[in-house]
């Protein structure tokens, strides 16, 4: 597998936990590529996952490093399915990593949830209720996609609601920042309720995100199974435009307002 450039989630994974372990263990980059017999340039591509290390690579660094026991068998684990396109990740901290990893090199990202308003959009105390996987920190262009029954669950109590309401509110009427887009209910059935879901697109591949209770599933597409291209397609199709859309929260919140007071 040396020399193979692949950003699968697997090899986001592993790349993210090389580096970490060697940070960990206070090994500089060019201190554990000396220790191992290996040009730094290349160990700097396998942690960024550009270029994708054997599993007996792996194995030389992980002794170097002092890596043992069972978090030695899980980065050999990831190592040996590494090209796998897709993953079932445990909602911990390599899935966060992969998402920190995806949001800093996305060219953009498209979020959809109907039940709940996207991480993307969340305000802090929103997202401590909701258990968003962690925190958004994504600096590409984002459109964000709600579904109109999302403004209507209640999550955190009504103030909490209401406050997020108004951020919605704000961020959508924003000249800069996410695009902003409901989705009414009154559409009807569209391939998007199948699940929520946020894509990282690059310029030639994406990687799907879906959030479950417990775990993380990571799928990686290219343009020849691009399946979530189409669904991408009908939620731009159905959602109301930017305009409709500030306007709609305009009245949620003022609804919101009157009914509190």
């Amino acid at each position: 597998m040396r020399g193979t450039s692949a950003l699968t989630p697997r090899a986001r994974a592993l790349g993210t936990a090389l580096r970490r372990a060697r940070v960990d263990a206070r090994f500089g980059l060019r201190e554990l590529a000396r220790r191992v017999g290996i040009n730094a340039a290349l160990l700097s591509n396998w942690e960024q996952a550009l270029r994708v290390p054997s599993v007996e690579d792996v194995a030389g660094l992980l002794g170097a490093l002092g890596v043992t026991g069972r978090r030695k068998e899980e980065l050999l684990g990831l190592a040996r399915g590494v090209l796998g396109p897709n993953w079932v990740a445990d909602s911990g901290q390599t899935a966060a990593d992969i998402v920190s990893s995806l949001e800093r090199t996305a060219a953009i990202v498209i979020a959809w949830h109907p039940l709940l308003i996207p991480r993307a959009l969340q305000t802090a105390e929103y997202g401590r209720v909701a258990a968003s996987a962690v925190p958004y920190g994504c600096s590409a262009p984002t459109e964000a996609y709600v579904g109109e029954n999302a403004l209507s669950t209640v999550v955190g109590g009504a103030d909490t609601m209401g406050r997020q309401l108004c951020f919605l509110a704000e961020t959508a009427a924003a000249a800069e920042g996410p695009i902003v887009r409901v989705v009414p209910a009154s559409v009807g059935w569209h391939p998007a309720l199948s699940g929520p879901f946020t894509l990282y697109r690059t310029a030639n591949a994406a990687v799907v995100h879906c959030q479950h209770h417990d775990a993380a599933t990571f799928l990686f597409e290219n343009k020849e199974n691009g399946r979530h291209q189409p669904v991408v397609a009908s939620l731009r199709r159905l959602a109301l435009s930017e305009q409709e859309t500030a306007e709609l929260l305009v009245r949620k919140t003022q609804s919101r307002s009157k009914a509190a007071a």
